[in-house]
């Protein structure tokens, strides 16, 4: 009987010690497919929806920026910036960070959402000091081979974190991971030029003007109002004359596109295509549907059977992250009130959404006491205490 026993024990610590090393293994292999972009000439870096220099340009990418590596075919890389999938061509990649030097300020950020270690030396061994969620600032003060000396900017507190956890942008920053700025888009208007403006009004100053079919990149989005860069000059135009495909050379056939906000909040689905015109209904970021037609501003669309109209600058044809389906849970807030949602694992981050009781979320991690959850196409984090198994 004890020899029974025993062997249950022995079997059991061998599953755990699997487990464990699978899981070191998954944990290494997402941290390892982070890449640098990387220019020879300090211009930007061409994104292309295929891997040849012949193919549309998605978007472009800045010397510094951090990317996932999904596949290398030849001289290209398939990658993922903030949820968009495109090639670069390889020499453009790097595993070591360019911009990584004593005194920049830097991000963590985990491939797991787990939080990352602060040690008390350059080694996997060393004690634990501290532990910092994603998004967290912090100081690079000395870098050395894998690991980098810094100083928390929150705490003040010093040690040393991995090279491969700390990225030069803030990845709870609105407009990067909901608007997918830094990219291409295109000046699409019937009566030819447009004008560009100093700030987001119809009466602001005038920095200049710019033809239909000209390709800018979005700097921020917001609701009606976008800021761009030519190239020349920097400024505002109205999202009404922006596209994710050229004007002038619109696709010959139907094809495929994703609904892409740039606010979180879900796209109008039109009868007509005109902003006044009735709503058929409203589509959430990753919706696919079918593009009919394109003319001027606006494409015909077919989704769920129902045929309408939407924007052009809420279209794309690279698909957003898809999202794994986790655990059902449900907000539950104190006296039966309301839960807010939050960028990041802690009540020092933005507001993304407030949430009732009784509404339901999926949860994809926990972090430090809070919940990683998606409601609709939101997502942010949620302290776990407001969260139940059962709805109230």
């Amino acid at each position: 009987m004890k020899r029974n026993v025993e062997h249950r024990k022995n079997v059991l610590f061998g599953l755990v010690l699997i487990l464990l090393l699978c899981a070191f293994v998954l944990m290494a292999s997402a941290a390892s497919s982070l890449r640098y972009i990387v220019s020879v000439n300090s211009a930007p870096v061409n994104m292309r929806w295929e891997p040849s220099k012949d193919a549309r340009v998605i978007r472009k990418l800045v010397t510094g920026k951090t990317v996932t590596v999904l596949e290398v075919q030849g001289n290209w890389t398939k990658i993922m910036v903030e949820g968009r999938i495109g090639w670069v061509m390889s020499i453009f990649l790097s595993e070591e960070d360019p911009l990584l030097k004593p005194e920049e300020e830097r991000y963590i950020t985990s491939p797991n959402s787990m939080a990352v270690n602060v040690r008390e030396g350059a080694t996997k061994s060393s004690k634990v000091l501290d532990k910092l969620v994603t998004g967290s600032k912090v100081k690079i003060l000395e870098v050395s081979g894998e690991w980098a000396y810094v100083m928390v900017i929150a705490s003040g507190e010093y040690g040393y974190v991995q090279k491969t956890y700390l990225v030069p942008d803030d990845p709870y920053y609105y407009e990067e991971i909901i608007s997918g700025t830094d990219r291409a888009v295109y000046i699409v208007c019937e009566d030819g030029d447009i004008n560009i403006r100093e700030k987001p009004d119809i009466k602001s100053d005038l920095v200049g003007r710019i033809p239909s079919g000209t390709e800018v990149i979005l700097i921020s989005a917001g609701t009606e109002w976008s800021k761009i860069d030519t190239g020349k000059m920097v400024g505002y135009v109205q999202n009404i004359y922006l596209s994710n495909i050229p004007g002038e050379t619109p696709p010959e056939s139907e094809y495929t596109a994703y609904v892409l906000s740039s606010d979180s909040m879900a796209v109008n689905f039109r009868e007509g295509a005109n902003r006044s015109a009735k709503v058929i209904d409203r589509l959430v970021t990753g919706t696919e549907v079918k593009v009919l037609s394109t003319e001027g501003s606006w494409s015909k669309i077919e989704v769920n059977g129902k045929t309408g109209y939407m924007m052009n600058m809420y279209l794309i044809e690279t698909q957003p992250i898809p999202y794994q389906g986790g655990k059902i849970s449900y907000v539950s807030a104190p006296k039966g009130g309301t839960v807010r949602m939050r960028l990041g694992a802690g009540t020092g981050y933005d507001v993304v959404t407030t949430l009732e009781t009784g509404t339901q979320v999926e949860v994809f991690a926990s972090v430090q006491g809070w919940a990683r959850v998606k409601c609709g196409s939101s997502e942010g984090y949620i302290d776990e205490r407001y969260l139940s198994d059962t709805q109230p």
